[in-house]
């Protein structure tokens, strides 16, 4: 007791000086100090009331919205009273377009969170871990990314961009899932949103989009199929659509090589294609050459990679999951001696998980 004492003593023998702020003027907090009012905001129907600044670029006074690559607006002025002006209740709200409430809770999620926050939580740290990545989680920052990007809040578009490549690090498991047509799209337009916002393009958006629809035949027969797979339906789609976007080229790129695999036997050329669209495939199906008789290509590395690329090229950990990934795609193959054209077209369904999986991706 006598011990403690005298702690207690020594510590309260030069207790430091008190501060006299009565006489300072209080100072606004840089970060934390919020020049507005709360304001209304409708959103897909649904009503959310907070400080506007947070949805603003940090230095401005003003909401804005992304219409396009090169048309913005104003949403709100918070430099002014609220009163007069939209945002101030219900029936007067800021109206935000083209998002949807889900995607604007998850900024909100993101902008207001707390420890205890489950969701927060898991946006900040899920990306890290491999065990955790999933296609809702892939389609959480995608959503996120969109939503800020729309908004023009560039650094919080940036970070989930970020955390979309981290969680492409399971791109391979993540491609064999079955995929909605509307997060394929997501999956492209995030790649475009990064090119508007300024940011470093995400390559591997482009490479996962090309690896969902190669392994969707990867699993199956080249025959004729009765029961296709749906995101086969979904690369139907895209071919049929390709002219519709500012980036067409890459989108029939993409399908094109996937539908040939097919086959003209398989059911998707006969029941889900045009004749115009047949004849497109039948012209490039008959111009297809066997990859043996072009050996300029120096494609010797599909048949075995074991004789261009040993452990001093690269590390004993890159090298095995090289070969697992030629096992499991060009190594099916056999020789490249193929007679018929069109015979080697298990190549095409499976360049892309040989490149997602190679050592220069790691």
């Amino acid at each position: 007791m006598s011990l403690n004492v005298r702690e207690t003593e020594s510590n309260n023998k030069d207790p430091p000086p008190e501060v006299d702020t009565q006489n300072e003027r209080p100072q606004r907090d840089p970060d934390y100090y919020f020049p507005d009012g709360s304001a209304v905001f409708l959103v897909e129907n649904v009503f959310f009331k907070l400080q506007a600044s947070l949805l603003a670029p940090r230095g401005s006074s003003t909401v804005e919205f992304r219409d396009d690559a090169s048309s913005t607006r104003v949403l709100l002025d918070f430099s002014k009273p609220l009163t007069d002006q939209l945002g101030a209740a219900d029936e007067n709200p800021v109206r935000v377009p083209s998002i949807t409430a889900n995607q604007f809770r998850l900024l909100l999620a993101v902008l207001l969170g707390r420890p205890s926050d489950r969701t927060y939580i898991s946006l900040l740290t899920d990306a890290r871990y491999s065990n955790k990545h999933s296609q809702e989680l892939l389609m959480r920052y995608l959503d996120l990314q969109y939503v800020s990007h729309k908004l023009m809040l560039k650094d919080i578009a940036g970070w989930a961009l970020e955390q979309v490549e981290h969680t492409l690090a399971s791109a391979t498991r993540l491609a064999d899932l079955e995929w909605e047509y509307s997060m394929l799209a997501a999956i492209l337009v995030g790649y475009v949103m990064a090119g508007v916002d300024g940011l470093a393009p995400s390559y591997h958006l482009l490479g996962f989009f090309q690896l969902i629809l190669s392994q969707s035949v990867a699993s199956s027969p080249l025959t004729m199929r009765s029961d296709p797979n749906p995101n086969i339906d979904h690369c139907v789609a895209f071919f049929k659509s390709a002219s519709n976007y500012a980036f067409g080229d890459f989108i029939l790129g993409s399908t094109l090589p996937v539908l040939l695999s097919l086959g003209p036997n398989s059911i998707v050329w006969k029941d889900q294609l045009a004749r115009d669209e047949r004849a497109i495939l039948y012209t490039v199906y008959a111009h297809w050459v066997s990859l043996q008789s072009n050996p300029h290509l120096e494609l010797g590395w599909l048949e075995n990679p074991l004789k261009f690329i040993s452990f001093d090229d690269v590390c004993r950990r890159c090298f095995q999951r090289l070969f697992d990934a030629w096992n499991d795609s060009f190594g099916r193959i056999g020789t490249l001696d193929s007679p018929l054209p069109l015979e080697d077209r298990w190549t095409t369904a499976h360049q892309s998980v040989v490149v997602d999986s190679s050592p220069a991706s790691m």
